[in-house]
């Protein structure tokens, strides 16, 4: 999920500082949980938890500067007060995800305050020490920010300070002093007497500053107030960023803000990259957002769907993208216009209705792309499997027949026992514990027959493509899957990439980076999840050969999926072949029927012929699947078809 959001209040600080106003182009993204944050964007917030961000960045050294003022664990509105070892934790955490992602000669500062309780204080300068040091790194100052204004205390002294604490990841680092000097004190000085008589004693670019720094902190009539309660002034993180990073580099703010440390970056032409938490406090003046991948807030529900729902008044100009904007039905369209036009009532209306007057889609067909060949490949089940698949679907049927289908309990329930069946028909491996346990003998009988047939073949399928030099793609919905058959394919020196695969540098080994380089490379074999590799990557340039074991009923994952192997940038004579394996009489059968039926359904809606998946006869010559399986209501009575099919009972 990718939301990017333009913020207006960033702007605003940007112009207050700079005549003539900046052309820097500031994104919001929202961060969703195992989707890799692309490294190309030079500006961006992300609207996320902070660990949440973290996980979804590569896991390499990106930040020439991490800068931030974190929650002082107080009780400010932004934050949730926690016990002291809690909070100390938490900041810990944070801490040792940011310094492996902080370059060798990068520095970190964190500016710290008072932790106060029962009118007693205690500076977190001297509990953060310890977190740093025990990362590995080096303090290199401990600067006293010292301010004129703020509250007036009755039974201690007033606060008027805090501290900013400078580590190094090493011994080299950045640090460019006359960048941010001072005006002497006595500029005009001369030496009165010996060899430099008569020429200016101090420096001509001014003094360095030290380590107590008068700066005035963001009160009320402060140019750069904003609605933040404790907000980072822009001239003390513009000191940091002048000396301790160059043009060009990348600065980042885990506890972002209103975005003072991107101002700064931004005024200095370093990149930035910021969290933050509360919508609010980027999004509290003119804003325009553009939500990438807008299908994934499809049924208005989840965090993610709620997040991006709950903003959706705020911005003065938004933009809504998506490939695929109805994967499961015309219901899908509802939420995305609802962000689009949160002030109009879609009820009573058909969302295609709404949608039509307001969108453009350019088809694959205008872009010049010849469609891709699909093929399925049925084959039947051995006598022992289809026993047990019987019972299967059986205990399948059972179970449903007792389901309220409205409730989203009972409907998850239902989605588990169909993904069993979709499990068992791709490897029946993936159920031997199961299975094993319920029908022991039967089991061991049919994983001692060998692997499933959709299994064998796969793998067969690829080593015959491999001996004609064609590079291929296998997707399989399910992990162990992918690396069974990339264990048995090793020989032929095969990739493969899950929701497990961490993004990193394409240098580090077992990177889902250097996993896509190699195939890119050399490597005949990419086993993949659509999960976890269906965006985001691009391989149309080096296969155009993909075999999908198995699929879900997610419309999305599979258009998707497909689509890294075909798409802009292919000749228009370049043939792309998607081969389809299923066992005949099975839920792969539902599976092809629904699919096409909402490919099909999603051509209607967007007019657009070209999308179709409609396969032909083969000629012989996450992460996990989504807790559903990607049922939705619209393949219930398609998969309870399946499962009260009387021909089974008897099996």
């Amino acid at each position: 999920m990718s939301p990017s959001l333009a913020t207006g209040e960033m702007m605003r600080l940007v112009e207050g500082h700079r005549e003539g106003g900046s052309n820097v182009d500031v994104r919001l993204v929202q961060s969703q949980i195992g989707v890799p944050i692309s490294t190309e964007n030079p500006y961006m917030f992300l609207l996320a938890d902070v660990e949440e961000a973290l996980s979804c960045m590569p896991h390499e050294p990106l930040f020439d500067l991490v800068v931030t003022s974190p929650p002082y664990n107080i009780g400010k509105e932004y934050e949730s007060k926690k016990d002291l070892g809690e909070y100390l934790e938490w900041q810990g955490r944070i801490i040792d995800q940011l310094v492996p992602r902080l370059r060798e000669g990068g520095s970190l500062c964190w500016q710290v305050g008072n932790f106060v309780e029962n009118g007693g204080i205690l500076p977190l300068a001297l509990v953060f020490a310890p977190l740093f040091s025990g990362a590995g790194l080096k303090l290199r100052n401990r600067i006293v920010w010292h301010f004129g204004h703020g509250l007036h205390n009755r039974r201690r002294f007033s606060g008027r300070y805090e501290v900013v604490l400078w580590y190094t990841k090493s011994d080299t680092y950045t640090f460019n002093l006359d960048a941010v000097r001072t005006p002497s004190k006595y500029p005009g000085k001369r030496h009165f007497k010996g060899p430099r008589i008569g020429e200016y004693s101090g420096n001509p670019l001014g003094k360095n500053p030290g380590d107590v720094w008068e700066i005035p902190n963001v009160k009320a009539n402060h140019i750069e107030k904003t609605m933040h309660p404790c907000q980072f002034p822009v001239g003390l993180v513009e000191r940091l960023v002048l000396a301790l990073t160059n043009q060009g580099d990348l600065v980042f703010d885990p506890f972002a803000g209103v975005g003072s440390t991107g101002v700064a970056s931004a005024l200095h032409g370093r990149r930035f990259w910021g969290v933050e938490v509360v919508p609010e406090y980027l999004a509290n003046y003119s804003t325009a957002v553009f939500l990438d991948e807008s299908h994934r807030i499809k049924g208005g529900q989840g965090v993610t769907a709620q997040t991006v729902l709950s903003m959706s008044h705020l911005p003065q100009m938004k933009l809504v993208l998506s490939g695929t904007p109805m994967p499961q039905h015309e219901a899908d369209l509802l939420p995305q216009f609802s962000f689009l036009f949160p002030e109009v009532d879609p009820r009573d209306k058909s969302p295609v209705s709404l949608v039509r007057p307001i969108y453009v889609r350019t088809t694959k067909s205008e872009l010049g792309l010849r469609p891709p060949d699909h093929r399925f490949k049925t084959l039947p089940m051995n006598p022992l499997q289809i026993r047990l698949y019987a019972l299967l679907r059986h205990e399948a049927s059972r179970q449903a027949a007792g389901l309220n289908l409205r409730s989203r309990r009972e409907f998850r329930q239902l989605g588990r026992t169909v993904m069993r069946l979709m499990q068992f028909t791709s490897n029946p491996a993936l159920l031997a514990e199961e299975l094993g346990a319920m029908h022991p003998e039967l089991m061991r009988a049919v994983i001692k027959e060998g692997d499933g047939p959709k299994l064998s073949w796969t793998c067969e399928r690829v080593r015959r493509l491999v001996g004609e030099d064609k590079k291929v793609i296998v997707w399989s919905s399910f992990v162990r899957n992918v690396e069974l058959i990339a264990a048995r394919l090793s020989d032929l020196g095969t990739e493969f990439i899950h929701g497990g695969v961490e993004s990193g540098d394409d240098e580090e080994f077992d990177t889902r980076e250097a996993k896509i380089k190699r195939f890119h490379d050399a490597s005949m074999v990419l086993v993949a999840n659509p999960a976890a590799a269906a965006e985001g990557i691009s391989l149309h340039d080096v296969c155009h050969h993909a075999i999908f074991l198995d699929r879900s009923f997610n419309a999305a994952h599979f258009m998707q999926a497909e689509d890294r192997i075909h798409r802009l940038g292919l000749s228009p004579d370049q043939s792309t072949t998607i081969e389809i394996v299923e066992c005949e009489n099975s839920i792969d059968d539902v599976i092809r029927l629904r699919l096409n039926a909402k490919v099909a359904r999603m051509a209607r809606a967007l007019n657009d012929p070209s999308l179709s998946i409609e396969p032909l006869p083969f000629d012989d010559e996450e992460m996990e699947l989504e807790e559903t399986g990607g049922l939705s209501e619209d393949d219930i009575d398609a998969v309870m078809s399946h499962l009260q099919d009387p021909r089974w009972f008897s099996a």
